[in-house]
């Protein structure tokens, strides 16, 4: 550029030098053009990067919101179908807020189990209550989740029946039972969510076998809910 301007203060410059200034200027502007053009387009595509890098934040927020809300709606639609399960045909027993199962379906096994005790009580005659027991009965069974439990506890008691045995106490401890100190150096064993039931254990016994027997009876009498 310099040398165009040099060139332009001579006094004898002809036509083809007023040309070639003029064709520098016009190259000259066009870069600068292009410069500015390619700016622009720098400026704008980080422009658009920036924009679309906020929507994917945005989305990615949005998709976790509504992730929760699903997930919430399928919880209470899940609560809702088991209601609706336990209710049946809108028959409903009400349980007090108090009563707390010690473990999963106590509650419906104890209910069940009340109805098979009373329909095999009941004569060979097709009494109206004989009938409603057995349809009742039909679709209803028991779960038997606390089956397993006592048995396994009785096993303990069987084989331990003065929980002297640190591991003994753990097993019954992983199946749900509690295990306290009691009086006269017996121990105490009940669920956790009702203490008020329970049976005790001598600390020492001289017959194992039968301490043993008798402690997994009194087991099932006083905490189970089964009568079979």
């Amino acid at each position: 550029m310099n040398k165009v301007l040099y060139y332009s203060k001579k006094k004898d410059m002809n036509w083809h030098g007023v040309k070639f200034e003029r064709d520098v200027r016009d190259i000259y502007r066009d870069s600068i053009v292009q410069k500015k053009n390619r700016q622009d387009l720098d400026d704008d595509f980080s422009a658009m990067i920036d924009e679309l890098a906020d929507d994917n934040e945005n989305l990615r927020g949005t998709k976790e919101s509504l992730t929760a809300v699903i997930e919430s709606q399928a919880q209470q639609i899940k609560m809702l179908t088991e209601k609706r399960n336990q209710s049946g045909n809108g028959l409903l027993i009400q349980i007090p807020e108090a009563v707390q199962e010690a473990y999963k379906d106590e509650i419906k096994d104890l209910i069940i189990d009340a109805l098979q005790a009373a329909y095999k009580a009941s004569d060979n005659k097709r009494t109206r209550r004989q009938v409603l027991l057995e349809k009742i009965l039909s679709i209803n069974p028991a779960t038997g989740e606390g089956l397993g439990k006592f048995e396994r506890a009785k096993m303990i008691l069987h084989s331990d029946p003065d929980l002297s045995s640190s591991n003994s106490r753990a097993q019954l401890r992983k199946l749900g039972f509690e295990i306290e100190e009691f009086e006269n150096n017996h121990q105490k064993v009940f669920f956790p969510v009702d203490d008020s039931c329970y049976i005790t254990v001598a600390s020492t016994t001289s017959d194992k076998f039968r301490a043993g027997k008798n402690a997994a009876n009194e087991l099932k009498n006083m905490l189970s809910v089964y009568t079979g």
